[in-house]
């Protein structure tokens, strides 16, 4: 439950203006977007998860994320719960978080809605998840479409990077990130070059025909990311980029945040949170709640 008065709320928003170079398909210039929240009269009815990547996904369609963090000073565990806004900041993009949220984790999303933009978005956080393990513990995956949707994912199986066999028009990228996203849409990896740290994916220049629809144009794609001039805002290529780029900013946001500490008074149910950095006074203050009964 978020504490009451006022919360960090994150804003990873799909279309927010442009940042640094003018480019509206990046999230601005990266940076977190940050806005006090009063969480006092609302805190009932904030949803909560663990789950990074869902997180991120809620995120990227403009919903306020709170992060609390916390280690046990027993076990020296660490944990974040991620406070998720009621809606969207436009209201529109999610109207209601808490019903979304429980339609994916139900897998009632994935059967009635499975082009959902959340479950675009996941994809992508999914895939990037996938290649990483292939290439750094030698995962097998391969390419699988997403039944009812012209989308793709990776799965576990014999597949992984089939090679340049037969491949004349090729590109080569370093980003993870928009391997992944390209992934979604049926772009497959061919081969990785390189050592950890410093991969290089080659991937073909038009994807593979998913359904009906026609091998995507991963140059294109690429290109018109890059310089900001993808005019399908709705394309399942963006949300997944989007999503993997608030995850980032994400993670950025916790390595940089002060943790709070639960520290449990020996043989007694008693516990208190403190600021990992805290004062004396405060740990002070703490020891007289200890104290007292």
């Amino acid at each position: 439950m978020p504490g009451a008065g006022f919360g960090l709320a994150i804003f990873p928003v799909i279309h927010p203006s442009p940042g640094a170079g003018g480019n509206p398909n990046h999230g601005g210039s990266g940076k977190l977007f940050y806005e006090q929240y009063n969480l006092a009269s609302d805190m009932e009815i904030w949803a909560a998860t663990r789950d990074t990547r869902l997180a991120a996904g809620l995120g990227t369609l403009g919903v306020p994320l709170r992060l609390d963090s916390m280690v046990d000073e027993r076990t020296g565990r660490s944990q974040t719960t991620f406070y998720l806004g009621v809606k969207s900041a436009d209201g529109v993009a999610v109207p209601n978080t808490k019903m979304l949220k429980d339609r994916y984790e139900s897998g009632e999303l994935e059967r009635q809605e499975p082009g959902h933009p959340l479950l675009d978005c996941l994809r992508g956080l999914y895939n990037w998840g996938m290649i990483l393990d292939a290439v750094n513990k030698g995962r097998r995956i391969r390419l699988a479409r997403v039944p009812g949707t012209t989308r793709t994912v990776y799965v576990d199986g014999d597949g992984g990077f089939p090679g340049l066999a037969g491949q004349t028009q090729l590109l080569r990228t370093g980003d993870v990130k928009m391997v992944a996203a390209l992934a979604v849409v049926g772009v497959p990896v061919l081969k990785v070059d390189g050592e950890r740290g410093r991969r290089r994916f080659t991937l073909p220049c038009v994807g593979l025909k998913v359904g009906d629809e026609v091998g995507r144009d991963a140059g294109l794609l690429m290109k018109g990311y890059r310089e900001g001039t993808l005019t399908d805002t709705e394309h399942p290529f963006l949300y997944a980029m989007k999503a993997q780029c608030a995850k980032e900013r994400i993670l950025d946001a916790l390595r940089s945040e002060e943790r709070m500490v639960l520290i449990r008074k020996p043989r007694s149910n008693k516990a208190a949170y403190v600021n990992e950095g805290a004062s004396n006074a405060k740990l002070d203050k703490m020891k007289r709640f200890f104290e007292a009964g």
